[in-house]
Formats: structure tokens, sequence, C-alpha cells
């Protein structure tokens, strides 16, 4: 099985979904009521495609990056 961290489905790709959904759901509404649900359905699949497409912040790189700098108050 794979390891939860590196598991593409996080947090993030369910919160660019829900965006996406309501923003279609508004969008609907506005184009009329009947196409509220239809919107919704491809704004949140819309969201979800966009959330794993884009990368994922490694942040173990930025934990890397970090070391690699020295302390201010390091004298030595």
């Amino acid at each position: 099985m794979s390891q939860p961290g590196n598991s593409r489905v996080n947090s993030r790709l369910w919160l660019f979904a829900g965006i996406g959904a309501v923003i279609g759901a508004i969008a609907g509404f506005l184009m009329g009521a009947p196409l509220t649900i239809a919107f919704a359905i491809l704004g949140f699949t819309l969201g979800m495609g966009l959330g794993w497409i884009l990368p994922v912040a490694d942040s173990s790189a930025a934990d890397s990056a970090a070391e690699d700098r020295p302390d201010p108050t390091d004298n030595s």
C-alpha cells in the first residue's frame, strides 16, 4: 500500500474541488436554475482536475533548504 504522506488526494485537492463546485453552482444558478446542479458537478470535476494537475509543494525540500542556511546566531 502507498504511504499516506505520498498521496496526492489530500485536503488541498478537496478544497479546489469544493471551490469549483461553489463557483459552478453560482454560475449555473445565474444562467438558469435548472443548470445549478449540472454546473456544480462540472465545477467540482474541474476543480479536482486542477488540484490534481498543480504541483504539490514538498515540505521536505523546504526543510532541507532551511538546513543549508547558516544560523544567524552561530558565530563559528
